[in-house]
């Protein structure tokens, strides 16, 4: 039987990525809908269309993707949050060497769906605790997983936040099976005057990832921090982020975002900026740029991501 170091790298000659640049640009637009209910249920729809176009790389092309975000707030103590998401990653066929010797890959596309269901409850004062599942469906059958967790945060409005989030994924169609356990642990506080309509955020956050076994980057644990700081003035929103360590098969955005190819992702920055329009619209931008190194590259590819998002209440 193979083992799952074998599986990854001979899958990762099929999808290989050799480029040293690439640029993704995303496009979302997003239209909320509430529908407010009997005893303060509230219902909020979030389609949402997406386009990345791959530049400079050796073998992706382009992804394009769709879904749907709900949020369902029953009274003040609970909400339960969807989101039903596909992608198609096309992949074009290229003269490659492999061990020197010359070797043609075929073109395929990739097709992947991704459900995710999350649970908050806020029956207790300033604390939260939530729970979840996420199921990625793939085309590719060892990216095809699960992911279940939790968390538990508190908080007190305007003045701070912490938490700690608990991310349990399994990747069965690995001979043997592969899981990842990561914990992750996140500060935050509020500071600046309110009054003249000037506060600020500032986030830090640290993530741990442990593999059940070696997954082909000769390494079985992972470490990364986080940090960030929010500006709000007026209707102005200003976010800048920078992360430092190492990621494989992480979790993030509390379980909505799952990387399930073998990629060691090392550092990313960015930021954003959102302008409120008026009560019922909004406009983000957020551009961002990371590095990572897919198993069996050389290089250590860097990706820029533009994101573009319209939110609209009707």
């Amino acid at each position: 039987m193979k083992s799952l170091k074998t599986q990854l790298r001979k899958r990762s000659k099929r999808i290989k990525n050799s480029a040293l640049n690439a640029l993704a640009i995303v496009l979302l637009f997003a239209i909320a809908q509430p529908v407010f209910g009997q005893g303060g249920t509230v219902f909020s729809a979030f389609p949402y269309a997406s386009y990345v176009n791959y530049s400079g790389t050796f073998y992706k092309e382009n992804n394009i993707g769709g879904g749907v975000y709900g949020y369902l707030g029953m009274e003040l103590n609970h909400s339960l949050e969807f989101d039903a998401a596909y992608s198609r990653i096309t992949f074009g066929s290229r003269d490659i060497f492999i061990d020197e010797f010359p070797f043609r890959t075929e073109a395929v596309n990739v097709n992947q769906t991704d459900v995710t269901l999350r649970y908050s409850n806020y029956h207790f004062t300033n604390m939260q605790w939530h729970v979840g599942y996420h199921g990625i469906f793939s085309s590719d059958d060892p990216t095809a997983g699960t992911v279940i967790f939790g968390g538990l945060k508190r908080q007190r409005f305007n003045e701070y936040g912490a938490e700690v989030q608990v991310y349990h994924s399994k990747y069965s169609n690995f001979t043997p099976d592969f899981s990842a356990l990561q914990v992750t642990g996140i500060f935050g506080f509020f500071f600046g005057n309110a009054f003249l309509n000037q506060r600020f955020y500032a986030e830090t956050g640290g993530s741990y990832i442990r593999h059940s076994t070696d997954a082909g980057f000769g390494a079985t644990e992972f470490a990364s921090v986080r940090q960030s700081l929010k500006y709000f003035y007026k209707s102005l929103t200003i976010e800048g982020f920078v992360w430092a360590g190492k990621q494989a098969f992480a979790v993030q955005n509390y379980g909505f975002v799952v990387f399930n190819l073998p990629e060691e992702h090392q550092g990313a920055f960015g930021g954003s900026l959102e302008i409120a329009l008026n009560p019922k619209s909004s406009l983000t931008l957020k551009v961002s740029q990371g590095r990572f190194k897919e198993l069996g590259s050389l290089g250590r590819p860097r990706v820029t991501t533009f994101v573009i998002m319209g939110a609209f209440t009707l």
